[in-house]
């Protein structure tokens, strides 16, 4: 720096330390943290048991409705909802449900939480219980063992760590306190976001829960029989999968849709049934990838949630990571994405993520569109297995696609219309959930985005 740096700034001296509490001091600061901690994961807590609310009362609705065709249908009385041995809570999770919040530390707030999150899912199971013996005409217990819920792990704290006294803000326990404290609220903030996932999937089965839904979800490896008991498709099909896109004189035509090339399939070397025109097929709705079950070639997605628009006037912003793009770390992946977060948009309006799920259309368009803006998508595909999939993708303008933090498709900068199978990808899905996020843009008119999964039996490459 020279004499004349230290003239202007000052003689370089010892790194400044952090300043640490120590005793009363520090056990007060450690008092206001766990309280802070208690009083966030009691808001959440308070949504998870409202949410259980609304799926019991799905359930009892679902029950409702399969008792009443299998009377008309059987001439008999149907099963008993309370002949499944998931339908009473557990006295743990009775009591999660009414236990005063406020008197509970953290560590008790944890416990009602992960007794809440178990009860969810056996309410979510029998609920898909209930329509799975609707549909098949089978006894509810069968439904109920063919119907695959699995709660999630959820790690268990060090209950030591919080009955010790911390008198330094700068030791190893306050560091282990901050650590388990973390997992914690990340634990609860899983837990509700599953909760939300759960309602939202239910959502699709139930019309008129959370005021959104359709009249029937199927994954990939369900019975086709189920999807076609329920909704005549094949009277549908001009309209169902009809694109957003009007026909172009060079388009490449077929019932999911229509747009100008180019149409990379021709030029790519795939399994001879895969190189087939899409109107041959048609393609079932839904987010899951079934080991066993009969399958039909194509899934589309058909559940998303959507946040924009974000400005990208002339389209300078192509390349600019807006908020939810900041889930795609470059070394760790997919850090997880905030879905009840909302964020500054074009037009200087706040947007928030929304809901949109369909069965009735391949292409998805978000709920409100403008010139020259940016959008996301997310969404999660459950697959039974780890597997390799086909998987198409399509997009009315530029977009991006990144499954579990993996960069997997970028579409051309050209803007062009909507087109189901602009772009074929080998994607390899992990047992599990696996999270997908899209970006895309529009440059002006028309927008739309697509995500199809091939789940027939395809041949190796070679």
């Amino acid at each position: 720096m020279g004499w004349f740096g230290w003239v202007q700034w000052g003689r370089p001296g010892k790194p400044l330390r952090e300043v640490a509490a120590v005793g009363s001091e520090a056990e007060a600061f450690v008092g206001r943290l766990k309280a802070a901690e208690a009083e966030s994961a009691r808001e959440r807590i308070r949504t998870l048991r409202e949410g259980l609310r609304q799926m019991e009362s799905a359930r009892d609705s679902k029950y409702a409705g399969y008792a009443r065709e299998f009377r008309d249908r059987f001439k008999k009385g149907p099963d008993r909802l309370d002949s499944l041995d998931i339908v009473h809570p557990r006295p743990r999770e009775a009591r999660a449900m009414v236990s005063d919040l406020g008197k509970q530390d953290i560590m008790q707030l944890y416990g009602i939480a992960r007794q809440l999150d178990r009860r969810f899912h056996d309410l979510y199971r029998a609920f898909r219980a209930c329509e799975l013996a609707r549909i098949q005409h089978m006894p509810l217990p069968k439904a109920l063992a063919l119907t695959r819920v699995t709660a999630p792990d959820h790690p268990d704290v060090d209950p030591v760590i919080f009955r010790t006294r911390v008198m330094t803000t700068s030791g190893d326990d306050f560091a282990r306190l901050k650590e388990q404290l973390s997992v914690i609220r990340i634990e609860i903030k899983r837990m509700a976001g599953n909760a939300r996932r759960m309602l939202d999937m239910a959502a699709l089965v139930e019309p008129g829960l959370l005021g959104v839904g359709s009249d029937w979800d199927v994954g990939a490896g369900d019975d086709w029989a189920m999807f076609e008991k329920t909704a005549s498709v094949f009277d549908r099909r001009p309209s169902l999968y009809r694109g957003q896109s009007g026909a172009e004189p060079n388009a490449f035509q077929h019932e999911w849709g229509g747009g100008d090339g180019p149409v990379t399939k021709k030029n790519l070397n795939l399994p001879t049934e895969l190189g087939v025109d899409l109107s041959h097929s048609v393609p079932v709705p839904g987010r899951k990838l079934l080991k066993e079950g009969r399958k039909r070639d194509w899934m589309f997605v058909n559940a998303w949630y959507v946040i924009g628009p974000f400005p990208n006037p002339n389209r300078v912003n192509l390349n600019k990571k807006f908020p939810p793009e900041m889930s795609i770390d470059p070394r760790l992946g997919f850090v997880g994405i905030d879905l009840d977060a909302s964020y500054m948009g074009a037009e200087q309006k706040r947007v928030r993520w929304e809901y949109l799920a369909t069965d009735r259309r391949v292409c998805f368009v978000p709920h409100r569109v403008i010139d020259w803006a940016i959008w996301y998508a997310y969404t999660e595909i459950w697959s039974e297995i780890e597997q390799d999939r086909w998987c198409i993708f399509g997009a009315d303008d530029y977009n991006r696609c990144w499954i579990n933090g993996e960069p997997v498709y970028q579409g051309h900068l050209t803007p062009h219309v909507w087109l189901p199978d602009r772009e074929y990808k080998r994607i390899r899905f992990k047992k599990g959930f696996n999270t997908v996020l899209y970006k895309l843009e529009n440059t002006w008119g028309r927008i739309g985005f697509s995500l199809c999964v091939y789940t027939g039996e395809a041949a190796d490459e070679s």
